[in-house]
């Protein structure tokens, strides 16, 4: 990747012109290269101020040598063609943008100043063991099977076949889902299953009902092998995203962490109940559910998304409309930090890595934004947490320490 293309591709961005996959690619690249990348993009927005940065930097032969190097290919009209809009990518708040020529030669300047000299080593990760990370790989299908009679498999090392026969309901493993084929019981006991994804595995189910469940990392489903009389009960742990099937005369019923519960006839929601999270949320995408816990109950809409606090905070039930495209990112293999935590963005990245986070001098106070894929190794997403100016270092054992 040049330096003119990625001046060309900066220009095309700052006059909030689409950029093609490619295009977002190199940007997303060049902003993760080095913090420095990214206070430059911000002084973009200001031609003296960049011409005060510039100064400091370079000496004026530079600055022309720059000017001429750029000049012609800023200008020439040889972009990448704009295939599809996506949302892009950014940590920086974004402003005006200026359309004069001297901004096209500041970029230039910003540019070539970046990818020919440096930043006198700075460019390179303070940490000494980044580049171990490389060999850490993004989650996956997988997860533990625990039968009613405590025997465990391993789904992940399973080809597809027959994984059980319990009370006539056959277990089968087939293309990385777990399916429940109900056939003639022969007895009148229940027996129950649980679903374990560790952190890094997620997976998906189907229940005896024909309801689907996807289970996000690191994350727990009970369930019935069949299910019996006048309800269909499930309890969870975690992030699963269900769609009921419809049994008007047998309510489906979610028990959240044993502190609430969802009652549906037949829909799809999302519900996030992870212990290390401060509430419980319970989001609808369609049809309609039944909030309850100790304290209160409430109706769901399609769009809204009901809270439930812990302990002490448990004694009401908090509703509002959310960004349904949002909470399902995980399903739709991305992350969206808009409008993100830095506790928020660590507690994914050590879900979904298997990484335990530990802050060095309590949490630093980041708000994040855009979407990164989850199919990322771990070195590449946390170059974009350091162009954003987190800082860290990577300790044995799998251990990110944020510092502050």
């Amino acid at each position: 990747m040049g330096h003119e293309y990625i001046a060309a591709v900066i220009y095309k961005y700052l006059q909030d012109e689409s950029l093609s996959d490619e295009e977002q690619l190199a940007l997303d690249q060049w902003l993760a290269k080095a913090k420095i990348n990214g206070s430059v993009f911000e002084r973009l927005q200001n031609e003296s101020d960049l011409k005060a940065y510039l100064q400091q930097r370079m000496d004026p032969v530079g600055v022309e040598e720059a000017f001429d190097t750029f000049k012609g290919a800023v200008y020439a009209d040889n972009r990448t063609t704009v295939i599809a809009e996506r949302p892009r990518v950014h940590f920086l708040p974004r402003r005006n943008r200026a359309t004069a020529a001297a901004i096209i030669f500041l970029l230039a300047t910003a540019a070539y100043l970046l990818f020919q000299y440096g930043n006198n080593g700075q460019q390179k990760l303070a940490n000494a063991g980044m580049h171990a990370l490389a060999a850490i790989k993004p989650g996956k299908q997988g997860a533990i099977l625990t039968l009613s009679n405590g025997r465990q498999v391993v789904l992940d090392s399973l080809g597809n076949g027959l994984v059980a026969t319990q009370n006539g309901t056959n277990v089968v493993l087939e293309n990385g889902k777990l399916t429940y084929a109900r056939g003639q019981a022969t007895t009148a006991e229940v027996l129950f299953n649980t679903m374990t994804t560790p952190k890094g595995r997620q997976f998906q189910l189907l229940l005896p009902d024909g309801t689907r469940v996807w289970l996000n990392a690191a994350s727990t489903l009970s369930y019935p092998t069949t299910f019996t009389g006048g309800e269909r009960r499930v309890s969870i742990t975690g992030e699963a995203y269900f769609e009921v099937a419809k049994n008007a005369g047998m309510p489906f019923k979610v028990t959240i962490n044993d502190q609430a519960e969802i009652e549906v006839l037949g829909t799809n929601f999302n519900v996030n109940a992870y212990t290390d999270e401060n509430s419980m949320h319970t989001t609808l995408l369609d049809g309609s559910v039944r909030v309850t816990n100790a304290h209160d109950k409430t109706v769901l809409i399609p769009g809204q998304q009901a809270s439930v606090g812990r302990g002490k905070s448990s004694s009401g039930i908090k509703v509002q409309a959310v960004d349904i495209d949002r909470v399902m990112a995980w399903k739709n293999n991305l992350f969206d930090f808009e409008g993100a935590t830095l506790a928020e963005v660590m507690n994914q990245i050590s879900r979904w890595y298997d990484m335990e986070i530990i802050y060095e001098k309590g949490i630093p106070s980041f708000e994040f934004g855009g979407k990164i894929r989850r199919d990322l190794t771990l070195d590449n997403l946390l170059k974009f947490l350091e162009g954003a100016g987190v800082h860290f270092r990577i300790e044995e054992g799998r251990r990110l320490i944020v510092m502050p």
